[in-house]
């Protein structure tokens, strides 16, 4: 992630001389651009997933003060992105495989491009099966890695 970001602001730093100086425009830097770009956005997405960093509605959670039937909203939650998951990752496999497109410049595969989509998928379909799992054994699966302190994201 961070060496999609170093790249992106070197790309931009490029493109940014290129036009204040009116050096001739290099066309390639937004295909890489894209792609860096790409492949930050969703490793970000995997990185926020497995820290528990996305938004979260809690109205439902919060207002219910058993322990034990948060913990099954939380599970219930959990099994439906999971869901959600594997469907984004099958979808992001078949627009994969069926990707004929190529870059005008490079001429490279755009599934290279697409590919950030199916190994963020990836991921967090294994954060979310360890948590399940860990949930499934006692462990609340609730608390930020290595700490016993729960997540408890205030508004």
């Amino acid at each position: 992630m961070l060496c999609c970001l170093l790249a992106l602001f070197l790309l931009l730093t490029f493109i940014v001389l290129t036009r204040l100086f009116s050096w001739p425009s290099a066309g390639w830097t937004d295909e890489l651009v894209e792609l860096f770009f790409a492949w930050l956005i969703f490793s970000g997405v995997a990185s926020l997933w497995r820290e528990r960093g996305h938004f979260a509605v809690t109205l439902l959670a919060d207002t219910v003060r058993s322990a034990r039937v948060r913990k099954v909203l939380d599970d219930v939650a959990e099994l439906a992105c999971l869901v959600f998951l594997l469907v984004f990752t099958y979808q992001s496999w078949t627009f994969i495989v069926g990707a004929s497109e190529a870059s005008p410049v490079f001429s490279i595969s755009k599934a290279y491009w697409y590919s950030s989509t199916l190994i963020a998928g990836a991921i967090m379909i294994a954060y979310s099966l360890a948590r399940l799992w860990n949930s499934f054994l006692g462990d609340s699966g609730n608390t930020q890695p290595g700490s016993k302190e729960p997540i408890r994201h205030e508004a």
